[in-house]
């Protein structure tokens, strides 16, 4: 995914700029959870498609990743999905990196897959089991202790891993 870079980058930005001082340690974590539902969904961007998916060629993956200079904390997590998460989704996500990790900004995007669920801001029969598993196995990391997982950052270690990763970095 091309975009990832680019994001990185801006995420790197955005947390230089919610600093004091640029001389603050920057901090990084990175994780990556695969959000893939059991078959049975119905296809983001196949309306004419009248059955479900019936199996996974490629999984889904949440990948994470946050930055800490000083006091401030900021994640990005990125979605391969079509598109993100309602609002109500969102907001459960950022209280728990707040509540738990001190995430002080959480931006959240999605790769507009069209091999990914259907997401909705809001469901009539309540939200799904795939999305409830996937909000939970995105939030994993933030329940960490942060001295866990966020190591000093220099650049080359900003570099996205060449390896499948399922926990923290």
């Amino acid at each position: 995914m091309r975009l990832a870079p680019s994001l990185a980058a801006l995420a790197l930005g955005v947390a230089l700029s919610l600093t004091s001082s640029f001389a603050a340690v920057m901090r990084a974590g990175a994780a990556k959870a695969d959000i893939t539902p059991p078959g049975g969904e119905v296809l983001w961007g196949f309306e004419d498609r009248l059955k479900p998916a019936t199996g996974t060629i490629d999984p889904l993956y949440a990948r994470v990743l946050v930055l800490e200079a000083g006091d401030k904390r900021l994640a990005l997590v990125t979605l391969d999905l079509g598109r993100s998460f309602g609002p109500a989704s969102l907001g459960q996500l950022r209280e728990s990196a707040k509540r738990s990790s001190r995430i002080s900004c959480l931006l959240v995007a999605a790769s507009h897959t069209h091999s990914a669920p259907i997401v909705d801001d809001e469901y009539k029969n309540g939200t799904p089991a795939w999305e409830r598993a996937a909000l939970e196995k995105i939030a994993r990391p933030f329940r960490k202790r942060p001295r866990e997982w966020l190591r000093p950052a220099s650049e080359p270690e900003l570099a996205w891993p060449t390896s499948a990763t399922t926990g923290c970095v």
